[in-house]
């Protein structure tokens, strides 16, 4: 239990960096399902809180959205290395990737010339715009 100045009585970890990282280990050197599984489940908080964050769910059902990163991270899962960072930050890239990649395909952007500059226009904002 950790406690704070808000939480005096101690309070679960909100993402468990050290354990991901030792299953993160184990899997790479064993590549067993279990490994991915426990994965997935240590992943799990830390993920549905980025897609709140990024407001994702606009595009895409959050259990949708939550598939594809596990998706994407199982396929990732191989290339994380530690010296070149933490689980926390390796978890947090995939899944900012996804977000960003989701709400990029969701969002039709067009360009008019106003004064011989190309603006572009967000298309959502303007119903009717592109058929």
């Amino acid at each position: 239990m950790l406690t704070s100045k808000h939480t005096p009585n101690g309070t679960s970890p909100h993402f468990d960096n050290a354990r991901l990282e030792q299953v993160i280990a184990h899997y790479q050197t064993q590549g067993d399902a279990v490994s991915l599984s426990e994965i997935v489940k240590l992943t799990q908080d830390r993920a549905l809180t980025l897609i709140r964050f990024h407001k994702t769910t606009r595009y895409l059902g959050e259990n949708e959205l939550l598939s594809d990163i596990h998706y994407k991270l199982l396929k990732a899962v191989d290339k994380f290395d530690p010296a070149r960072g933490t689980a926390f930050t390796f978890l947090s890239h995939v899944v900012t990737w996804l977000c960003k990649s989701c709400e990029e395909k969701e969002t039709k952007i067009c360009q008019i010339v106003v004064q011989g500059n190309l603006i572009p226009i967000d298309a959502r904002k303007l119903p009717g715009l592109i058929p």
